[in-house]
């Protein structure tokens, strides 16, 4: 048995040799210069494509950019193999059994996995960690398969987490990998700005599935399948559910985070929680997102946390 905790700290983390995984933004930009650097040595990449990857992102080719993302991938499964992490087939987080996402192949499956980890909980890139106490009442909007709610449940030991995921083949794994949490509860619900059924697309890219009118841009040669989903308010939910207080609503839902805290204003203007909302899926959204809330209340101040991906995290003046 595996603990992906141990695995991730002594095999991944903090690598020179592989940028994803380092957690200070100045070492992870070096580290990006030294493995293209090696890249270059072995002739994985050309002279043409190695001074390409040195420019601005916004310079660079997409296909160079392809290209080292596809190195990236070998030199991940590299990692795993040598060290007999498929052949283990039973892994633990936190002394709990955790299963990854359902993807086409354990290589896509475990490296989503590792990301989301990276993100979530060594980055705590939603804050939970400077808001959370142990009797807060958390939302989990686009749980995924659970990690943001494991460590939002392992902190407030006297709270509740109200984990939300409609994609079906995603919230078996959510319960799988939270049904020894006694203070996690999930959902199978889409959350949006009213009470509706909408389809649930699925995209070829790497873990993604979206509400088809999230405004996200999307290719339909890319779509892999389809399902319809119900959707419900936070509002409806916290008045059915006879919530006396909500402290924490986390929302990350490939661009559907507009349309949910439409769907939350009551929740916001009585209880003032915590909003820690993605803030990447559309353009404009670090604008839109900050404007929307302001109009619900503008008794909050904000702060843009940048890392791998950019989250605003809302919270009440003092």
């Amino acid at each position: 048995m595996i603990d992906v905790l141990e695995f991730f700290n002594k095999n991944l983390f903090n690598r020179l040799d592989y940028p994803y995984f380092i957690k200070s933004s100045l070492l992870r930009k070096i580290s990006w210069r030294i493995f293209n650097i090696f890249s270059f040595k072995k002739k994985e990449l050309n002279s043409r494509e190695f001074l390409n990857s040195f420019l601005p992102s916004r310079f660079r080719s997409s296909a160079v950019e392809r290209k080292i993302l596809n190195i990236l991938y070998k030199k991940f499964d590299y990692i795993l193999s040598e060290n007999k992490f498929y052949e283990e087939g039973k892994y633990v987080l936190f002394d709990f059994p955790i299963f990854p996402p359902p993807e086409k192949n354990l290589l896509n499956s475990w490296l989503i996995f590792f990301i989301e980890f990276f993100q979530i909980i060594i980055q705590d890139q939603y804050w939970a960690q400077k808001f959370l106490k142990e009797d807060s009442v958390v939302i989990d909007a686009g749980a995924n398969i659970g990690l943001f709610s494991i460590l939002a449940a392992r902190i407030i030991s006297k709270g509740e987490v109200f984990a939300f995921e409609p994609a079906s083949r995603t919230f078996k794994i959510l319960q799988d990998n939270t049904i020894y949490y006694k203070n996690i509860k999930t959902f199978q619900l889409a959350l949006g700005e009213k009470q509706d059924i909408k389809e649930l697309l699925y995209y070829e890219q790497l873990g993604l599935s979206a509400i088809n009118d999230s405004m996200v841009p999307r290719l339909s040669e890319n779509i892999t399948g389809n399902e319809k989903v119900k959707i419900e308010t936070i509002d409806n939910f916290v008045h059915n559910s006879n919530c006396k207080k909500v402290d924490f609503i986390k929302i990350d839902t490939e661009g559907y985070e507009k349309n949910i805290i439409k769907g939350a204003v009551n929740t916001i203007k009585q209880f003032k929680p915590v909003i820690s909302v993605s803030a990447y899926h559309c353009p404009g959204d670090k604008k839109d997102i900050v404007k929307l809330l302001n109009q619900i209340d503008n008794s909050y101040q904000h702060k843009l946390l940048k890392r791998l991906e950019h989250v605003l995290v809302f919270y009440p003046r003092k």
